[in-house]
């Protein structure tokens, strides 16, 4: 680098191999920008993601797809946690897993099996008058509350959207 009077101003000038130096920098600075703008963070699960690229082929319904399959898994694998309904929730997710081919489905199933259990123990009020041994566990409405706030939290991840109707076969 040297400097250089041209008129009244002094200029800075580089020598060609201090020149190409600096331009690489620059291309490898931009190259780094570039990258780094068109990745973005994931914020659906990679299951949901499988299941969804699994069952359709257009990246436009796989979109459409993500949002009720990843706040469906998520669900499922709340239910089964402690937290819930434990080990007594695990059951209701097999069974309704078992009749159902996909998470959406499985979810609408074991929410909707969730539901009548707190319906029906407010109607019997014991749950030992009920002689199905998966409701016992799975009975409490303060709980079904909970796992109600729970689902709506998960929802609002992906901001206002009209939430469809899903076809699934119920727990019997």
């Amino acid at each position: 680098m040297r400097l250089r009077l041209c008129g009244t101003k002094l200029l800075l000038v580089h020598s060609e191999a201090k020149w190409v130096d600096t331009m690489r920098m620059v291309l490898w600075v931009t190259a780094l920008a570039l990258t780094a703008t068109t990745t973005q963070a994931q914020t659906v699960s990679d299951d949901a993601l499988a299941e969804c690229q699994a069952a359709n082929s257009s990246f436009t319904s796989v979109k459409d797809c993500l949002p009720d399959t990843d706040v469906a898994l998520a669900m499922l694998n709340a239910v089964a946690t402690p937290d819930f309904y434990g080990e007594a929730g695990a059951t209701i997710v097999s069974a309704c897993e078992a009749i159902n081919e996909t998470s959406v489905a499985t979810w609408a199933c074991t929410k909707n099996a969730l539901s009548d259990a707190a319906e029906l123990l407010t109607m019997v009020g014991s749950p030992d008058k009920i002689e199905d041994q998966r409701f016992r566990g799975v009975s409490d409405p303060k709980t079904f509350e909970r796992l109600e706030a729970r689902h709506s939290a998960e929802r609002s991840r992906f901001g206002k959207m009209s939430w469809g109707i899903t076809m699934y076969q119920p727990l019997r």
